[in-house]
């Protein structure tokens, strides 16, 4: 993640003392929520994305969804991250976001201390939209476990 960081997100919440304090983890990161620089990034590459999953991205609706698949098939090259999403009336809107001509997928731990155990990615916390420097559209999310899922591809398709 470039703005909404694991331990920007850390910071803000007051941790317990098993992941340190505020006072003694190290500053790397500005405590200030990131959501004008993000904005202002994003306005440089909006044009690159469909406009629903900008809707879906500016609104915060996958903060506190829940992932329910993530499936990839090698012979379209496309992965499928399927999930429920607070539609503004409840945690009833249930999306799939459709990732095509895949580059890369990885899903990665938070380099700092563990989080307190839980099963699974967790709850989604924040994500991100950019593009990677050859071009390719990355989308990436960050869970409440510490673990962020990062996607390349060219094409998405929100259904």
């Amino acid at each position: 993640m470039k703005f909404f960081t694991m331990r920007w997100w850390l910071e803000c919440q007051n941790p317990p003392p098993v992941l340190g304090t505020p006072q003694t983890m190290p500053k790397t990161e500005a405590i200030d929520f990131p959501n004008q620089a993000y904005l202002q990034h994003l306005a440089v590459i909006r044009e690159r994305f469909p406009a629903d999953v900008l809707d879906i991205n500016e609104q915060s609706v996958l903060h506190d969804g829940l992932l329910h698949e993530i499936r990839f098939d090698q012979a379209s090259n496309s992965l499928t991250l399927a999930a429920t999403v607070d539609d503004g009336s409840g945690w009833d809107r249930d999306v799939e976001f459709c990732y095509q001509e895949v580059v890369s997928f990885r899903i990665v731990p938070w380099e700092g201390k563990p989080l307190p155990p839980r099963a699974g990615l967790g709850e989604m916390g924040y994500d991100e939209l950019d593009v990677a420097p050859d071009g390719a559209l990355v989308h990436r999310i960050l869970f409440n476990s510490g673990i962020e899922f990062d996607v390349q591809f060219r094409n998405i398709e929100l259904r």
